[in-house]
Protein backbone atom coordinates (compact mmCIF):
# COMPACT_ATOMS: atom_id res chain seq x y z
CA UNK A 1 0.00 0.00 0.00
CA UNK A 2 2.91 2.14 -1.02
CA UNK A 3 3.15 -1.66 0.07
CA UNK A 4 0.08 -3.67 0.33
CA UNK A 5 0.29 -3.76 4.25
CA UNK A 6 -2.76 -5.60 5.67
CA UNK A 7 -3.91 -2.58 7.17
CA UNK A 8 -7.29 -2.34 8.33
CA UNK A 9 -8.89 -2.23 5.16
CA UNK A 10 -12.56 -3.07 5.96
CA UNK A 11 -12.70 0.16 8.00
CA UNK A 12 -16.41 1.54 7.81
CA UNK A 13 -17.28 3.61 5.20
CA UNK A 14 -17.95 6.36 7.80
CA UNK A 15 -14.04 7.22 8.56
CA UNK A 16 -11.97 8.66 6.06
CA UNK A 17 -11.10 7.24 3.26
CA UNK A 18 -13.75 4.07 3.56
CA UNK A 19 -13.24 0.74 2.57
CA UNK A 20 -9.75 -0.66 1.24
CA UNK A 21 -8.41 2.41 1.39
CA UNK A 22 -4.56 3.20 0.63
CA UNK A 23 -4.32 -0.47 -1.45
CA UNK A 24 -1.51 -0.02 -3.75
CA UNK A 25 0.92 -2.68 -4.13
CA UNK A 26 4.51 -2.14 -4.57
CA UNK A 27 7.17 -3.95 -4.50
CA UNK A 28 10.07 -2.60 -1.79
CA UNK A 29 12.48 -1.76 -4.41
CA UNK A 30 10.70 0.91 -6.15
CA UNK A 31 9.31 2.43 -3.07
CA UNK A 32 9.55 1.62 0.56
CA UNK A 33 7.05 0.55 3.09
CA UNK A 34 5.15 3.57 3.71
CA UNK A 35 1.63 4.58 3.79
CA UNK A 36 0.38 7.54 1.08
CA UNK A 37 -2.15 8.43 3.51
CA UNK A 38 -0.79 8.12 7.12
CA UNK A 39 -2.87 6.72 9.57
CA UNK A 40 -0.72 8.21 12.05
CA UNK A 41 0.52 11.71 13.07
CA UNK A 42 4.05 10.71 13.28
CA UNK A 43 4.61 7.75 11.72
CA UNK A 44 3.52 6.90 7.89
CA UNK A 45 5.12 2.89 8.01
CA UNK A 46 3.14 0.67 6.71
CA UNK A 47 2.65 -1.96 8.98
CA UNK A 48 0.01 -4.06 10.70
CA UNK A 49 1.35 -3.03 14.60
CA UNK A 50 1.02 0.72 13.81
CA UNK A 51 -2.03 0.10 12.44
CA UNK A 52 -3.62 -1.87 15.66
CA UNK A 53 -1.93 0.62 17.62
CA UNK A 54 -4.54 3.08 15.89
CA UNK A 55 -7.95 0.52 15.91
CA UNK A 56 -9.59 3.23 17.98
CA UNK A 57 -9.73 5.79 16.04
CA UNK A 58 -11.46 3.98 13.16
CA UNK A 59 -13.86 3.33 16.02
CA UNK A 60 -12.79 -0.78 15.89
CA UNK A 61 -12.10 -2.59 18.84
CA UNK A 62 -8.74 -4.78 18.74
CA UNK A 63 -10.72 -8.32 18.82
CA UNK A 64 -12.47 -6.54 15.13
CA UNK A 65 -9.68 -4.96 14.05
CA UNK A 66 -7.56 -8.00 14.76
CA UNK A 67 -10.41 -10.45 12.83
CA UNK A 68 -9.89 -7.62 9.64
CA UNK A 69 -6.25 -8.33 9.71
CA UNK A 70 -6.74 -12.01 9.52
CA UNK A 71 -9.36 -11.83 6.67
CA UNK A 72 -7.45 -9.79 4.52
CA UNK A 73 -4.18 -11.54 5.19
CA UNK A 74 -6.39 -14.67 3.94
CA UNK A 75 -7.33 -13.11 0.96
CA UNK A 76 -4.21 -12.12 0.34
CA UNK A 77 -2.77 -15.15 0.19
CA UNK A 78 -4.21 -16.06 -3.35
CA UNK A 79 -2.33 -12.86 -4.98
CA UNK A 80 -0.02 -15.14 -6.85
CA UNK A 81 -2.92 -17.38 -8.30
CA UNK A 82 -5.57 -14.74 -8.91
CA UNK A 83 -2.41 -12.88 -10.77
CA UNK A 84 -1.79 -15.92 -13.03
CA UNK A 85 -6.00 -16.17 -13.64
CA UNK A 86 -5.91 -12.05 -14.43
CA UNK A 87 -3.18 -13.03 -17.23
CA UNK A 88 0.27 -11.71 -15.28
CA UNK A 89 3.33 -13.48 -16.91
CA UNK A 90 5.26 -15.36 -13.57
CA UNK A 91 8.25 -12.71 -14.08
CA UNK A 92 5.33 -10.10 -13.25
CA UNK A 93 3.77 -11.87 -10.63
CA UNK A 94 7.60 -12.62 -9.39
CA UNK A 95 8.41 -8.55 -9.51
CA UNK A 96 5.25 -8.18 -7.09
CA UNK A 97 6.45 -10.69 -3.98
CA UNK A 98 7.62 -8.27 -2.18
CA UNK A 99 4.49 -5.94 -2.27
CA UNK A 100 2.53 -9.35 -0.97
CA UNK A 101 4.63 -11.45 0.94
CA UNK A 102 6.40 -9.67 4.06
CA UNK A 103 6.33 -10.20 7.76
CA UNK A 104 2.85 -8.28 8.67
CA UNK A 105 1.53 -11.17 6.33
CA UNK A 106 2.03 -13.39 8.25
CA UNK A 107 1.39 -11.54 11.35
CA UNK A 108 -2.19 -11.01 10.01
CA UNK A 109 -2.64 -14.97 9.02
CA UNK A 110 -1.52 -15.98 12.63
CA UNK A 111 -4.41 -13.99 13.73
CA UNK A 112 -6.69 -16.17 11.06
CA UNK A 113 -5.52 -18.87 13.27
CA UNK A 114 -5.60 -17.60 16.97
Amino acid sequence: MTTCVITLSSIPARTVGGPRYDLNPVPTDIKPRVLTTAIDLDDGSASLDLAMSVVGYFELDEDRAHAIAAEVGQAVTTWREESARLGLTHTEIARMASAFEHEDLKAALSDSLG
